[in-house]
């Protein structure tokens, strides 16, 4: 069974698995550039290991945006709401809550 051989490796680890930075950087790229970033903006950016990781992560940076952008509105900030489909995976529901 081919898992039992790799089920050791680390594929995150950046120093052993050079390719794997370069991998990332292309896939952050094409996010960048499906999500419209505007040009010039700093784009930061993490490894996850997993879905649910990603999504606080993700969710938690959304939050921070509209806030900041409520702030400068002068419009209360203090409960956003969050639509989402029925078949959302469990990790957003949690996130919203």
């Amino acid at each position: 069974m081919s898992w039992q051989r790799t089920s050791s490796k680390n594929v995150s680890d950046a120093h052993g698995y050079s390719a794997v930075v370069d991998l990332h950087a292309r896939c952050i790229n094409i996010i960048v550039r499906l999500w419209s970033a505007r040009n010039g903006v700093t784009v930061i950016r993490s490894v996850t290991t997993g879905s649910s990781e990603s999504i606080n992560l993700g969710g938690l940076a959304r939050e921070r945006r509209w806030q900041e952008k409520r702030m400068t509105e002068v419009i209360d900030a203090a409960k956003p709401n969050v639509f989402m489909a029925a078949n959302t995976q469990v990790a957003l529901e949690m996130f919203a809550r």
